[in-house]
């Protein structure tokens, strides 16, 4: 059975391709730093400070369950 991909609400597409372009980042099975979030945010030129803390935020959950759903 093929697996089609989630659709994508617009305005989250950011975080989903900062957490995918981020989890190569990540050394072995720890979390992303925020630094390396940091980075990513800078590099994409995302200047909002609300706008860089809630996607901080959800790239982080994402990337919580990413990894509790890996040791299950």
């Amino acid at each position: 059975m093929k697996k089609t991909p989630p659709d994508l609400y617009p305005d989250l597409l950011v975080v989903w391709e900062g957490f995918i372009a981020l989890s190569s980042s990540r050394a072995g099975s720890e979390v992303i730093k925020f630094s390396e979030i940091e980075s990513w945010l800078n590099l994409n030129g995302i200047l909002s400070l609300n706008h860089r803390q809630e996607i901080a935020h959800l790239i982080r959950i994402l990337d919580i369950e990413h990894l509790d759903l890996l040791r299950k």
